[in-house]
């Protein structure tokens, strides 16, 4: 299994005081690379590092794919991405797996990570791109093409409540997939000039803002972050534009600076 994979999900978790272990955390971000797992999670270690690992690793955990025991705790950790569950890793206090990282002996499932509970009387409301601005409360959604939805609102004119029909138009161009100049997902993020609509943007970059790209420059993308958040290399052989250097704003006629946003009340 000869792979280079990047995957990072944003979770939270709790610091355990355990000796060796590290426990109810959530994964913030796997690597594999010549059959080794490289992990971490969003608190750092609380034990004694072992004397092998080098400094700017401190944060990583390995895993063997030629074991049956790496095998195991590897699927361990994709179903806590999965399913948003804490983890519990135990250190084996050596660097067998790669040199300069601690490798971890096992890793346990724990709980689902809590998550903010929603009051009885929410409600659903469609914002605009800045998050502030309601455009109002959400009575039926319907999704009419793959991935573009129609809404039907109470909305607030003048004072009294009204039901309007309302869908963004021109329909935005939604991004999945950002380009990086770099490897693992780093460096100058560019995108594909593909926007029928004049506007353009991805949930996961920005707070879905806007973007005007600089059809004249180009990146030539070492890596890609879909929108699961895996990060996968590439060749180097694609083109893509990056954000124009200069400030800018672009306003849809609806949604205002960016994506429009759904938010429960």
């Amino acid at each position: 299994m000869r792979s280079s994979l990047t995957l990072v999900l944003a979770t939270i978790g709790v610091l355990s005081p355990s000796l060796m272990a590290v426990e109810g955390l959530g994964v913030k971000s796997i690597r594999i690379e010549n059959d080794v797992v490289y992990f971490q999670t969003h608190i750092d270690k609380a034990h004694s590092i072992p004397s092998c690992v080098s400094a700017n690793n401190n944060p990583y955990w390995t895993l063997s794919l030629n074991t049956a025991s790496g095998k195991a705790s590897y699927s361990l950790l994709v179903t806590a991405v999965s399913e948003k569950r804490q983890i519990a890793v135990k250190s084996a206090g050596d660097c067998l797996d790669a040199s300069g990282y601690e490798r971890a002996i096992s890793v346990e499932l724990g709980d689902a990570i809590a998550q903010p509970p929603v009051r009885a009387n929410a409600r659903a409301a469609l914002y605009q791109g800045d998050r502030v601005t309601k455009i109002g409360e959400i009575l039926t959604a319907t999704e009419y093409q793959p991935g573009k939805f129609s809404y039907q609102l109470l909305v607030d004119v003048d004072g009294v409540n009204l039901i309007r029909n309302w869908s963004a138009y021109p329909y935005p161009s939604i991004i999945s997939t950002l380009y990086y100049e770099g490897t693992d997902c780093t460096g100058r993020v560019g995108f594909y000039d593909n926007n029928p609509s004049g506007f353009m943007a991805s949930p996961w970059y920005k707070d879905g803002k806007f973007l005007k790209l600089d059809t004249a420059s180009q990146i030539w993308p070492r890596s890609q972050k879909t929108e699961m958040g895996i990060c996968y290399q590439m060749s180097g052989n694609e083109r893509v534009y990056p954000e124009v250097s200069y400030d800018y704003q672009l306003n849809h006629p609806q949604c205002g600076v960016g994506l429009c946003q759904v938010r429960v009340d």
